[in-house]
């Protein structure tokens, strides 16, 4: 596919000027997370897919992502040498989760390793990098992006800035995880415990209301029967306060629904 007026300038500037990007985002990342980022223990490439590109492609991938992660304090194993040594092992290649890592980590040493994808359609580009831990065989985390109308080089770019993000992201530790269920756990119970004192409390407003409302009833229905008895002055006193309970035991009803 030929290349547009000026694209082969566009294929040496964005590469460079993206790299210096990774690298300053990188840094930052990495003082961040502290000893983690300056670890020694190397990162392996295990296998760096490629389709509607050039193998080469991969290798300059691979390169790229060697160079920068170097700068933020990783190690990269490349998959040359990951191969080499899977080589005549039990190992089945194009395996990169499950069991079969267990292998991987027999023979190479590697606890994380990375396997990529860059697939290429026209002008545009995707990118998918997985960062899978070799003693569970479990994807650890992973980066999808995507390029659409760009160059290889672009593309290239843009699967490092991936990778680079994937290795410097503050993963969720197991502490953290457990110190995340403990506090839900403990606001749950809070709030069960708060739901339950709320019953009680509507509970009993009800309990009083009812109790105020029939006792003014029958203080009332006394203080009528009294005034038609002729004793006005006991009856009027008896209707008033059957009254003003009736009106509490009202409030104390309509209060327990307002929780």
């Amino acid at each position: 596919m030929a290349d547009a007026p000026g694209t082969g300038l566009t294929m040496r500037l964005v590469p460079a000027t993206s790299l210096a990007l990774v690298c300053a985002l990188a840094g930052s990342a990495a003082a961040d997370t502290g000893p983690r980022a300056a670890a020694t223990e190397p990162i392996g490439v295990l296998e760096v897919a490629t389709r509607g590109v050039s193998e080469a492609a991969g290798d300059k991938f691979e390169q790229s992502v060697e160079e920068t992660l170097a700068g933020v304090g990783f190690r990269v194993m490349r998959s040359q040498t990951v191969q080499e040594k899977l080589a005549g092992t039990n190992y089945i290649a194009g395996c990169t989760v499950g069991p079969c890592m267990k292998e991987v980590l027999a023979r190479t040493g590697l606890h994380r390793v990375l396997v990529a994808r860059i697939q290429g359609n026209g002008q545009s580009y995707s990118v998918v990098v997985s960062l899978v831990d070799t003693a569970t065989g479990e994807l650890v985390s992973q980066v999808a992006q995507s390029c659409p109308v760009c160059t290889v080089e672009e593309a290239i770019s843009t699967a490092t800035l991936a990778t680079v993000e994937l290795l410097t992201a503050r993963p969720r530790s197991a502490e953290g995880k457990r110190a995340r269920a403990m506090a839900r756990a403990a606001r749950d119970s809070e709030r069960a415990a708060g739901d339950a004192t709320l019953e009680r409390r509507q509970a009993r407003a009800r309990r009083f209301g009812w109790v105020f409302l029939v006792g003014g009833a029958a203080a009332a229905g006394l203080g009528v029967g009294l005034i038609a008895s002729d004793r006005r002055e006991v009856g009027s006193a008896s209707a008033g306060l059957g009254g003003g309970l009736a009106v509490a035991g009202v409030t104390a009803l309509v209060w327990s629904k307002s929780f």
